[in-house]
């Protein structure tokens, strides 16, 4: 019953995803945010790790906040929302990587 449930969140994160770079940074993030001590992660960090510019950073997770999908504070770093959460785990699950988990 579960793999069910993933499949259709599956479907799902292609109707709220609208490009493969949003799918990127929501991954990136859930996974930094695991393996940080707080739920937020440096702009730094995510721009880093996707290898781009902070300002490109910000500005993507800027358009990701208007869609609901992250929580952005200057200076503070960025969180996934419960909405990024469900479609980043999905998107994990469509690669399969969250077998690596």
């Amino acid at each position: 019953m579960k793999i069910l449930a993933v499949k259709s969140r599956v479907r799902d994160c292609s109707k709220i995803m609208p490009s493969p770079t949003v799918e990127n940074y929501l991954k990136q993030i859930l996974v930094e945010s695991l393996h940080s001590d707080g739920p937020e992660v440096s702009m730094g960090r995510v721009a880093e790790c996707l290898r781009v510019t902070a300002g490109t950073a910000t500005t993507m997770i800027k358009g990701m906040q208007r869609k609901g999908l992250v929580e952005y504070r200057p200076r503070k770093g960025v969180q996934l929302t419960s909405a990024g959460r469900k479609v980043g785990i999905a998107c994990f699950a469509a690669t399969g990587y969250w077998k690596l988990f």
